[in-house]
């Protein structure tokens, strides 16, 4: 590392992270809060996908403990200027596993969330399809961060000769393969909302409303910008906004799978008591109509239609035929 002036000896960034980091675990507990509300509100129970994303909530709680943890050891600062090196290579290990199962959970969450909206079985299995890639990879990826450098200690112990892969490759690919799948589990419902004999406007409004997830798409690519500066020289300094990035994507992806869900509260806001009471208050009646729908995800089907009856304020559609034929 090339010498330091005084001046940068001093440079400082880990008021940066803190700040980051607070705001936006403080942003992630407000928008799940917000969901449990929007539920309470229109008294219908939690459901799979709610508990899930209560489970992001802690990893995300977690990986922000860890990410601070980081700034105390010294990130944001010269490596030069470190005092606790060696705690501070052992936590970078730790923060990096906890960003997968932050952002996983994420992810099935939404996708439980599709699966309790949308009763078609060939969809429940793309989903299925969707989670099982999503998990493998992120085993992958948690697997090559622990073991980056064979043996582990070496991450931290300069004296033991160590077996490295190409890490920046590594960040980088998990980074494209989570921007993908959030893209592709945005536009999963797309096709069976445009499909609705509904109106063009109302297909628009329910489309609006799954499309707010898209957020963390915008995250989830600039983060991918900022893994590749990466650097193992001056790491503590180079590595603060990439730092920054990760936690600010794991938290806005826990932001945007909750604002689907928060229609109640739009309704109130917008027209008060009376925007609710067109709400359902219990039970799958009197749900936002849907009408019928033929699945886009069944080639070949037996003409007949699945009707689905309503959208409540959970986002949940439901069949009101139980009888329905599927393809050979």
């Amino acid at each position: 590392m090339a010498s330091l002036t005084p001046s940068e000896i001093s440079d400082d960034r880990s008021a940066n992270v803190i700040a980051a980091v607070t705001t936006c675990l403080c942003l992630a507990t407000i928008a799940v809060a917000l969901r449990v509300l929007a539920r309470r509100m229109m008294k219908t129970p939690l459901g799979a996908d709610d508990w899930m994303i209560f489970t992001a909530l802690f990893f995300n709680a977690v990986y922000a403990t860890s990410t601070l943890v980081l700034v105390r050891f010294g990130l944001g600062r010269h490596q030069i200027t470190l005092e606790h090196p060696v705690s501070l290579a052992k936590s970078e290990i730790s923060t990096e596993v906890l960003y997968n199962p932050a952002m996983i959970t994420v992810k099935f969450s939404i996708l439980l969330l599709y699966h309790r909206i949308f009763p078609i079985p060939k969809f429940k299995l793309v989903l299925w399809a969707v989670a099982t890639f999503t998990f493998c990879y992120t085993v992958a990826g948690t697997c090559v961060v622990i073991f980056q450098c064979v043996p582990v200690r070496s991450d931290w112990d300069p004296s033991v000769k160590p077996h490295c892969v190409n890490l920046d490759a590594e960040l980088i690919t998990i980074g494209v393969l989570n921007s993908l799948t959030d893209f592709f589990i945005l536009a999963l419902p797309i096709p069976l909302l445009w499909r609705l004999h509904s109106s063009l406007a109302h297909k628009i409004q329910l489309g609006g409303m799954f499309s707010l997830g898209g957020f963390v798409c915008i995250t989830s690519i600039v983060r991918v910008i900022a893994v590749s500066s990466i650097s193992l020289t001056d790491g503590s300094w180079v590595n603060t906004y990439p730092a920054i990035w990760a936690y600010v994507e794991t938290s806005i992806a826990v932001v945007s799978a909750c604002l689907p869900t928060l229609r109640p509260i739009y309704k109130y806001a917008l027209y008060g008591k009376k925007g609710l009471s067109q709400l359902p208050t219990s039970g799958d009646s009197n749900r936002p109509e849907l009408t019928k729908s033929i699945s886009p995800w069944s080639k070949g089907q037996v003409a007949k239609e699945k009707e689905f009856s309503r959208l409540d304020s959970g986002n949940e559609v439901t069949r009101s035929e139980e009888g329905m034929s599927e393809s050979v």
